[in-house]
């Protein structure tokens, strides 16, 4: 009996021009964290990311959420950052952020992220107080079967990547977008670890992440979607669960 998923696959195709190449996967603002705490009045917490927004990521040692919102300590001229942000030092702790990703047969898992310079004026810091030019890494590594320990990796990353942002004043938020593609296509079996690095520039914010699996390296939005990295429609919905079963098919 032939499978009605080429047939079903056409007809979608014929209705929505909706690109089959692109799926998002993850996409968070880091604005609505569960639980937040600030006893001291410092305006960060070092509440487990996983625990403040629900997601999968793990990390290492401290990656704090910055209040940016109502907050005394931090300035956000341009409004990208919005409520809250990611913070993590670059060399007196080995902060890092990962969350494991499925990204099937597709080539590339591509990432836009917003970066800053930022700082705290507290526990142990100044951390940046010069203003330095944030540099990250961000990382792919091989998650067989979903499984990945941030804490002891050990292996060679499959792809990397580095991204430059700006100086700013110690607690003045100046973001810079960036997209970057990291080649995927060498996983055992389509799992990978994302893993977010700062490499250079002492202490500084991160925010608005949105990944997504696609066999065009850089493209992070999905055509017919709300906004970039904001999730498609109910047609492409619909159309990536069938390519995802046909290719989950061919894989077993």
């Amino acid at each position: 009996m032939k499978s009605a998923l080429p047939i079903a696959l056409a007809a979608l195709l014929v209705t929505t021009n909706v690109s089959a190449q692109t799926q998002v996967l993850f996409s968070e603002d880091f604005n609505s964290p569960t639980g937040f705490s600030d006893p001291d009045q410092l305006s960060w917490s070092y509440d487990l990311v996983n625990d403040l927004f629900g997601t999968a990521f793990q990390n290492t040692r401290d990656v704090e959420t910055l209040q940016i919102a109502g907050s005394a300590k931090f300035s956000d001229p341009s409004g990208i950052g919005g409520a809250y942000a990611l913070g993590m030092l670059s060399d007196r702790e080995p902060d890092l952020l990962a969350a494991v990703f499925d990204v099937g047969n597709f080539g590339f898992l591509n990432v836009q992220i917003d970066i800053s310079s930022i700082d705290l004026d507290c526990c142990g810091g100044p951390f940046n107080p010069n203003g330095e030019i944030p540099t990250f890494q961000l990382s792919l590594y091989d998650a067989p079967l979903g499984a990945f320990d941030v804490n002891s990796i050990g292996t060679a990353a499959l792809d990397s990547e580095t991204i430059t942002g700006t100086a700013s004043a110690p607690q003045v938020f100046d973001w810079t977008n960036h997209i970057v593609a990291l080649d995927a296509s060498t996983s055992s079996d389509g799992n990978v670890a994302l893993v977010i690095d700062l490499i250079e520039g002492g202490y500084a914010g991160f925010d608005n992440i949105t990944v997504a699996s696609s066999d065009e390296r850089g493209v992070v939005s999905v055509p017919g979607s709300s906004s970039s990295g904001g999730g498609a429609g109910p047609i492409a919905l619909a159309l990536m669960a069938l390519v995802a079963l046909g290719r989950r098919r061919r894989r077993a």
